[in-house]
């Protein structure tokens, strides 16, 4: 691609004070687009995420968003008006082209400076919102929207909005980055021998990862005598009640939580010998990607994008019932096959090479940029793309589905 004009690109992102999945995606893509035709500003809510900016020289606006989210104050609306203002102030003063929000909640903000300055917005998902955020955000009001997966924007298309204006674009691996992640073996560190099953998985410690259910295939199969141990890096909110869980069961001689690491791939290719994930739902799967890159056999369950991600019976196994028994049944069967072990790796390292690498995924976004930006159709303002009667009737059918379930309640009472 080459062009004369420069375009600049105002990336807008709101989350935790923590560098993970939607977060690690956004600093990939701003590290590797083209500079000779864009160039990038950044405005989020949390300081790790700046800081990590930061470092790739780029300009950086860190403002307090949690009106966002957090309702709890009395009269929110002069702190949103703040930011709306704010946000209007950031267009005028880098002359921004198009505005990327990475998440639903800065669509909230995003959509009134958009419309006050006619330019186009581009709302990037990585998860799934239920009906009230997509009206709250304004899901359904905005120029473009990307998905991590075609299963996040299904409830979308179902509110109708245009499938004209939503596109898939899979996440993609620095590949070079992570491959050259310095090694640290886990094993030394925890004192764990070279003949016993090394087992790991990755991701925040909240109920919809699942991690609840890794433990109880662990304490399954040590009770069974399988010389077995497993390491969970990541932290978050049922730490306490997953140690509780460990402790209570006698096993925290082989069940380790070790918090955050920064070297995930570096650490699960010195020793690990199968990947266990076991999330109750699941966007795409990032950490499924990264420990298939990592040359390790991957099990999941079978939901959302895994079966693009891991390919069943070749790079790992996917169970179609999410259990701690079936979980536990499938690390058994990969224990007791080493040679299998290390030919999955083998081809789960070529196939994420080869499908979601950084190259396509920045090239997919700059295409995406270059259109929207051209199309005089993606300009939002005032008197455009208001999408009403789609997500009013998706309101109304929600809402008579709950006077239905209450008044069956009632009729069994």
């Amino acid at each position: 691609m080459s062009t004369t004009n420069i375009s600049t690109i105002l990336f807008t992102h709101y989350g935790d004070n923590w560098i993970r999945g939607s977060e690690r995606c956004l600093l990939d893509l701003i590290t590797h687009i083209d500079k000779s035709i864009f160039k990038v500003v950044l405005w989020c809510n949390t300081k790790s995420m700046a800081d990590a900016a930061e470092e790739l020289e780029i300009d950086v606006i860190l403002s307090d968003f949690s009106v966002l989210t957090d309702h709890s104050s009395y009269l929110p609306i002069a702190k949103y008006l703040r930011l709306v203002k704010q946000g209007i102030g950031i267009i005028d003063k880098y002359n921004i082209s198009l505005i990327h929000a990475n998440s639903g909640a800065p669509n909230l903000i995003m959509n009134f400076v958009a419309r006050a300055r006619r330019i186009p917005l581009i709302a990037h998902l990585h998860s799934h919102y239920p009906l009230r955020e997509r009206l709250l955000f304004g899901l359904h009001q905005v120029s473009m929207v990307i998905g991590v997966s075609n299963k996040i924007l299904l409830p979308l298309i179902d509110d109708g909005f245009p499938m004209s204006k939503i596109k898939a674009i899979d996440n993609g691996l620095d590949i070079k980055l992570l491959l050259t992640q310095p090694r640290s073996s886990i094993r030394n560190q925890l004192g764990i021998g070279a003949d016993k099953l090394l087992i790991a998985t990755t991701g925040s410690l909240i109920h919809r990862k699942g991690i609840d259910k890794i433990i109880n295939a662990t304490i399954e199969l040590n009770k069974k005598g399988l010389p077995i141990h497993l390491v969970v890096f990541g932290d978050g909110p049922e730490r306490r009640k997953l140690q509780y869980q460990i402790q209570h069961s006698g096993t925290t001689h082989c069940i380790h939580l070790v918090g955050e690491k920064k070297n995930i791939v570096g650490l699960l290719q010195s020793g690990v010998d199968i990947f266990v994930a076991s999330s109750r739902d699941e966007a795409f799967g990032l950490s499924l990607a990264e420990a298939s890159l990592a040359g390790i056999p991957v099990i999941a369950p079978r939901i959302g994008e895994t079966m693009r991600i891991i390919k069943h019976g070749k790079s790992g196994k996917l169970l179609n019932i999410n259990t701690s028994s079936a979980l536990a049944d499938a690390i058994n069967e990969l224990y007791l096959a080493p040679d299998e072990r290390k030919l999955m790796g083998t081809i789960g390292k070529y196939h994420i090479s080869k499908h979601f690498n950084i190259k396509r995924y920045v090239d997919d976004f700059e295409k995406l940029y270059l259109n929207t930006i051209s199309d005089t159709s993606m300009t939002l303002s005032w008197f455009s793309h208001w999408n009403i009667s789609g997500p009013l009737l998706a309101a109304c059918r929600s809402i008579w589905r709950q006077l239905t379930i209450q008044s069956s309640k009632g009729e069994v009472q």
